[in-house]
Parts: C-alpha cells; structure tokens; sequence
C-alpha cells in the first residue's frame, strides 16, 4: 500500500534536512514524498532539488508564495498513495511511522500517531495515548475541541484516501487544519488512535503560528464557526455541545489576552466578537459580548 508525504516548505533551510531524513529514513518502504515549495526565499529549494536528485521517491513541486494550506492542496492533487500523510518542515517523525500507523489503522478511515512536543528542542510534554483504541466521528472532533491526543493538526495522521477525497484546505486562512481535521474526522467511520509518539512536533521563533498572534483575534473565531456550521449538517451538535461551548469560552479567553496585549485592528475585534457572541446566544447564553 503506497502512502503519499505531503511536505509544505517555506523559508525552513535550517531544519528541512533533518525532516527529510527522518522521513527518508522509514523503515516501509513504499511511499512517495512531494516536497512542495510555497515561494521561498532561503536555500530550502536547492536542498530539495539535492534529495530529488539523490531520491527516485522524493517529487518537488513549486509554487509562488500562497500559504501551507495551498502548498498542501497541491501535494494533494498530485498524490498516488493509497494513504496520505503530512509533515510540516521544521518536525520529523519517527523511523517506525508508517509502518506502525499501517499496522494499527486495520478498517479506520484515519489512525492518529502520537505526538512529543518540542520548544526551541527542549521536550514539554506528550500527546499520546497510554494504548491503541477506537472511536467514532463525535468522539474524535469532542477529542479535537478539547486538545486530546494529536486529533487538532493535521500532520500526525495517517489519512485512508477515500476518507479525504475531494476535500481541499481552505486557502488564505490560519487553523486551516481544525477545519481539515473536523472534516475528515466528520467523513469517517472509524478512527484508531496509536499509544506510541511517532510525530515530534518542534515549535520554534519566527513559525507561521508564532509570528501571526494579532490574526488569531479573527482568524480563531472563523474556524469556531466553521465547526460549528459543520457539527450541525452532520446532527452531532448536541453531541458534542458541551466540550464546543467550552471550547468558545477558552478562545474568548485567549482573545481578550491578545487584545489587552497587541495593537490589533478594531474592525477584527468587532467581528470576532459578533462571531463568538451570535454563537454563545443561539445555544442559551445571555444575550451581550462575550
């Protein structure tokens, strides 16, 4: 069974050599790697070119600087596998990756690796489950909304093909993966979860996520409603409920913190707040900002 690696890279020439090792380094060796260059400006292009000179299973394709969730959707469209997975470029993954997600995924649609995550290489701590279990649709997004396992990013996972089918990021927007996530997890029949940390997730100064904290204030509320538009087309709103709502009271939260200390812009502060009040009213709360 061929699985696709789906590798966006932008600006990452310091740590995309150890990630492409480690993926290279697989102990399954049927698998393809698409490298996919987003417009950078560094030396990453000539170090992929190196490993698709070197590689007959490592592809580069190349694009002008359009975001991670356009450089996957490309990685998506030229994709072979049977299963795909993705990396971002600054991680790695464990030797064992693929070969221990194929073992454990049996009939699931997506099985979830474990995860270890990394600051500046210093470990804080594990999203890893103590076995391998099994859940259902509702189980995996409640899993999602409350940061269990590794259910909330994208990369970590082993995707069955058919489970992502025609389904695409949402380009021009951060926390593309909560909306990709939610929507594989909400097509699926069954996912199984690992109870071994095979993805090694290594936050660093200057990431997407790090350098763009004034766009959570919109940026979060949007992927609240997205969820929760998608939770009530599938009839799982009610179940799930309890770990949305306070999911939205966390991200409320996290947005008066950013406004007390960020100069972030009126116009995204008002919408944001509509969003996640209009959301809070219609499910019972008291009517006024939140």
């Amino acid at each position: 069974m061929k699985i696709s690696i789906i590798i966006p890279v932008y600006n990452t020439d310091k740590y995309l050599e150890e990630c492409l090792n480690s993926v290279l380094n697989q102990d399954y060796s049927d698998f393809e790697v698409l490298v996919i260059d987003d417009g950078s400006t560094d030396k990453s292009l000539s170090i992929i070119e190196r490993y698709t000179n070197k590689y007959t299973n490592v592809y580069c394709f190349h694009q002008n600087n359009q975001g991670v969730g356009a450089a996957r959707n490309l990685g998506l469209d030229h994709a072979r596998g049977d299963f795909i997975c993705f990396v971002d470029s600054d991680d790695a993954i464990a030797n064992n990756y693929c070969s221990y997600l194929l073992n454990i995924i049996g009939n699931a649609d997506i099985a979830v690796a474990g995860r270890d995550k990394y600051i500046d290489n210093v470990y804080v701590g594990t999203k890893t489950s103590d076995h391998i279990f099994a859940s259902g649709p509702g189980d995996a997004v409640n899993y999602l909304l409350s940061s269990k396992y590794n259910t909330r990013p994208v990369w970590g996972k082993l995707f069955r093909r058919s489970v992502i089918g025609n389904k695409r990021f949402i380009e021009g927007h951060i926390f593309e993966e909560v909306r990709f996530s939610t929507d594989t997890f909400l097509s699926a029949r069954k996912i199984i979860y690992a109870d071994k940390s095979l993805y090694f997730y290594k936050v660093r100064n200057g990431s997407i996520m790090t350098e763009q904290k004034a766009k959570h204030v919109i940026e979060l509320p949007l992927a609240v409603e997205y969820v929760y538009h998608a939770l009530l087309k599938d009839d799982l709103f009610l179940y799930c409920k309890r770990e949305f709502m306070l999911w939205l009271v966390r991200v409320s939260l996290y947005n008066c913190k950013l406004v007390s200390e960020l100069n972030i812009n009126i116009t995204d502060i008002r919408a944001a707040s509509k969003i996640l009040s209009d959301i809070y009213i219609e499910n019972g709360g008291v009517e006024g900002r939140i």
